[in-house]
């Protein structure tokens, strides 16, 4: 047979549907294509498309009903605009649960929700009778909390009375009865359960005597404790808002404390001794549970010694006792939104020395410290000390690596000169005047494993909680971290160093060697030049020349008039002449012995003419050099000789 819906309408309006084969189906918030709405019957004017459970009755919504659940379809669901009510079966876990749930869209309707469940009796409407009401006798109501996480039972006419149910379960009126009690043994506990003025019911401790008032008793029991609060004479009884004066009249006072203790003969305001051989023995204790945003402290102590020269203490904690852990002062911190400090110290005074925390130990074994943290320490101002230890034990280490390169990291550091910027950061106590380091962006491009982030936290006012400045992230160095790279840097110039001074003593050897050598050939030109005038005054010619320029004609002919060196030899200077027979490109350079071209002593175009060059000789060793004229590519080589 075909798969076709059935449906029923009178005056050509749609009143109920019985639908088809529905399987696979997507519905509003669940697009999972897993929904079965395969033989529902939807009722209402008109009849709903599709039915969502196998009865659904319906009223002119033509939304997402937003209460629905997939797992509704075995039982009736009556839906009126954004609300509904379904009767039936929900299956879970492999129980079947019988379920009667309610719902509505008060998010949407901000003001006008959440709907309550109510349970109505109805009769006759004569209005004899609240039942016989139009609106008829509401017996208990079911109300979900606006933040949609709890909801209160209420037992009474809560229609009539124009309220709804502000606790898990609230009575409106009338009386609770318990017909069976508990067989339990009976409760050893001193608390009972007392009915405040708004009706709520709370535990109180349970009263020992049958006193008239709230007069200060003793407990005719073995316990002999003093209790106030016994009766009822008293307005005000139980007396838990008001004051207890000890050492005088709080009469017509507006005491600001529960109990007030006047003493001028005492050295002591309290004195309390607890002992206790069992268990943990606390001496006193004390909470303060603040709502304000004023503050809340648990203990405050105010002193003011009025002799002059006397020890002046706020307050005095000493542990002396066998203890395996002695602690003179123990602080936790357990919460806190902005800001967690297990001790606080601040110090307002103006006294000569001026101390927010202060620490000191007279023991001198090597576990002793005037202060002992275990975690990072965060410090805004300088740190002075007389020294400093830095762990760094090789049994505590690993990856233990030589440094390389280290003068390549040195030359990309840049050492610089500031100051800090105080006047905009105020709350950072930074240190005034010219400071000496390196920027931390910078050394974190060579080397990031120094640089670190900073976490500065905010400052906030401790009595309006307003912010005066807010959280940074800045970064740090640990200088410390640098200086075994500088260490390395030194160690391998002290290494380059030492090569360099041999490599200058071997040079200072060969001088010697070619000094020495450099005067056996001015002794064998002295000589030969006596030989060669000797000769030459034989012959008919008489000439006078020396042997010297009988060398230098030898070696440079008719090159110089072109290029020539005066003195040679020479000491610490000399002068070159030079002639340019036609303009061009002129080099002027210096070579060793060896053909080594050590310099470029002159470069540049120049005309035709005739110049000189003065060269400071001084940095040059004991030797033979050559200076070559470069014109054009065409060389005139003139022998230089310096001389001691």
């Amino acid at each position: 047979m075909a798969n076709f819906p059935h449906e029923w309408r009178t005056s050509n309006i749609l009143r109920m549907r019985l639908t088809p084969t529905l399987v696979n189906q997507n519905w509003g918030w669940y697009q999972t294509g897993n929904l079965d709405f395969s033989g529902h019957l939807g009722i209402g004017s008109p009849a709903p498309n599709p039915p969502l459970t196998y009865l659904h009755i319906y009223s002119g919504f033509t939304g997402v009903t937003p209460g629905y659940r997939p797992w509704m379809r075995v039982g009736t669901y009556a839906t009126q605009d954004s609300d509904g009510l379904y009767i039936g079966m929900r299956p879970i876990n492999g129980l079947t649960h019988s379920i009667l749930s309610w719902s509505d869209d008060f998010t949407a309707n901000q003001g006008q929700g959440p709907d309550p469940m109510c349970f109505v009796f109805t009769s006759q409407p004569d209005n004899t009778t609240v039942a016989n009401t139009f609106a008829g006798l509401e017996i208990a109501r079911m109300l979900p909390a606006a933040n949609g996480n709890e909801g209160y039972l209420g037992i009474g006419d809560y229609f009539t009375a124009g309220l709804n149910p502000t606790q898990r379960l609230d009575v409106l009126d009338g009386f609770a009865r318990i017909r069976q009690l508990p067989t339990d043994p009976i409760s050893t506990s001193t608390d009972m359960v007392v009915v405040r003025a708004d009706g709520v019911l709370e535990h109180r401790p349970m009263p020992t005597t049958g006193l008239a008032d709230c007069d200060w008793s003793t407990d005719p029991g073995p316990q002999n404790n003093v209790s106030t609060a016994f009766g009822a004479v008293d307005p005000n009884c139980p007396d838990a808002n008001d004051a207890v004066g000890i050492g005088l009249n709080l009469g017509g006072a507006l005491a600001t404390s529960k109990m007030t203790i006047a003493s001028t003969n005492f050295a002591r305001g309290l004195d309390v001794t607890a002992s206790n051989a069992n268990g943990f023995v606390i001496g006193g204790r004390f909470s303060a549970l603040g709502t304000s945003n004023s503050g809340t402290r648990g203990i405050q102590v105010f002193s003011n010694g009025a002799g002059a020269g006397a020890v002046g203490r706020a307050a005095d904690f000493i542990s002396n006792d066998n203890s395996f852990y002695t602690n003179g002062v123990h602080a936790e911190t357990f919460g806190g939104t902005f800001q967690a400090a297990a001790v606080y110290g601040w110090c307002h005074s103006t006294a000569t020395n001026n101390i927010g925390l202060y620490g000191r130990v007279d023991a001198t074994t090597a576990t002793s410290w005037a202060g002992y943290f275990q975690g990072n320490v965060h410090v805004q101002g300088n740190i002075t000390a007389s020294g400093t230890v830095t762990w760094s034990d090789e049994s505590i280490k690993t990856d233990v690596q030589e440094i390389t390169d280290p003068m390549e990291i040195i030359r990309q550091l840049r050492p610089t000169t500031y100051q800090f910027l105080t006047d905009q950061n105020p709350y950072m106590n930074l240190p005034l005047g010219l400071q000496r380091g390196f920027i931390a962006q910078e050394v974190e491009n060579v080397m990031p494993d120094v640089v670190h982030d900073i976490h500065i936290a905010p400052v906030l006012d401790q009595e309006t909680n307003e912010v005066m400045a807010d959280a940074q992230v800045i970064k740090g160095i640990n200088y410390t971290a640098i200086i075994p790279v500088v260490v390395a840097g030194m160690q391998e110039q002290d290494a380059k160093v030492a090569v360099l001074e041999a490599q200058l003593a071997e040079a200072q050897t060969t001088n010697a060697t070619l000094n020495d050598q450099v005067q056996h050939l001015t002794d064998r030109l002295d000589a030969m030049d006596q030989n060669i005038a000797s000769c030459c005054a034989i012959h008919s010619d008489q000439r006078s020349t020396s042997g010297e320029e009988l060398i230098d004609e030898k070696l440079n002919g008719a090159n110089d008039r072109l290029l020539h060196i005066a003195p040679n030899p020479f000491e610490t200077q000399t002068t070159i002449y030079y002639q340019l027979e036609q303009g061009g490109r002129m080099q002027l350079m210096a070579n060793s012995a060896d053909g080594k071209q050590l310099r470029v002593l002159h470069e540049a175009n120049m005309e035709q003419g005739s110049y000189q060059f003065n060269w400071n000789t001084a940095d040059l060793a004991l030797g033979i050099y050559y200076v070559t004229l470069l014109l054009d590519g065409k060389p005139i080589t003139k022998k230089a000789v310096k001389m001691m």
